[in-house]
């Protein structure tokens, strides 16, 4: 059921539901009621619920609601996308889903076009890629 819905939105918004399914296979195991270590990601998308990240709240139910969390991601996904897209879909592609990781790291990576193989967040994309891999369409 979560890659039709993923499809779904991903399509209403433009955006790779692979990228979707990897992040959400990497940050949750697709575990709708998983936390994070940090005690704010919560939910198949470990969206930060602190009120920091966002500039507001996210009250913990939306956070762990599958159609919350998979368009809340897309939603996001579409905005960093629409950040990086002037240097090419490569960067674009790997940045937007930094972005989900990592805000400063992904601007970071798009500003000087690269990240080191061995940094976290280089390390992070790698993953969501390799599970995105894995959406079975």
């Amino acid at each position: 059921m979560a890659h039709q819905l993923i499809r779904c939105l991903a399509d209403h918004y433009g955006v790779p539901p692979e990228h979707v399914w990897g992040m959400t296979a990497l940050e949750s195991s697709f575990d709708p009621g998983a936390v994070g270590a940090n005690g704010f990601d919560s939910g198949y998308c470990q969206i930060n619920l602190s009120p920091a990240a966002h500039g507001g709240s996210i009250p913990p139910p939306q956070a762990f609601n599958p159609i919350y969390a998979f368009d809340y991601t897309c939603r996001r996904l579409l905005n960093a996308r629409s950040q990086f897209s002037a240097k090419g879909p490569d960067l674009q592609d790997k940045c937007g889903i930094a972005q989900h990781n990592s805000p400063l790291a992904a601007k970071i990576w798009y500003e000087i076009g690269w990240a080191d193989p061995d940094e976290g967040i280089a390390i992070y994309v790698d993953r969501v890629l390799a599970r995105a891999e894995t959406y079975p369409g």
